[in-house]
C-alpha cells in the first residue's frame, strides 16, 4: 500500500503527540522520570491540579500534577507519579 505524503506526515504527527515526554521544563529548570515528588515541587512550584490514588491502607499509590507552562498561554502537561517517583510524563497540549 503506498502512502501519499500528506498521511505519512499525518501518522507521523499522531505517533509523536501521542508519546510521553523524557523530561519536563519548568521555568529554568527540567524534571525527568525518576524524579521525586519533592525534587519536582522544588524545582516546578505548586501544580494547578493534583489527583491522588490511595491504597487500601491510605498509602498514596498513584498521583497526577497538573502544570500550565507560561502563565496560562503554554502547553498543559501531567505528571504521574507512583509511591512518590515521577514515572510518567504527558504533554495535554496547548491552552488557547
Amino acid at each position: 500500500m503506498k502512502l501519499s505524503m500528506k498521511s505519512s506526515c499525518f501518522m507521523l504527527a499522531l505517533v509523536f503527540s501521542t508519546q510521553a515526554n523524557a523530561f519536563f521544563r519548568c521555568g529554568g529548570e527540567f524534571v525527568d522520570n525518576g524524579d521525586t515528588k519533592g525534587v519536582v515541587r522544588a524545582k516546578c512550584g505548586q501544580p494547578v491540579y493534583e489527583s491522588v490514588d490511595s491504597g487500601s491502607d491510605s498509602e498514596i499509590l498513584k498521583e497526577s500534577w497538573l502544570y500550565n507552562n507560561y502563565g496560562g498561554k503554554g502547553w498543559m502537561t501531567t505528571l504521574h507519579f507512583e509511591r512518590g517517583i515521577l514515572t510518567r510524563i504527558e504533554s495535554m497540549g496547548r491552552v488557547r
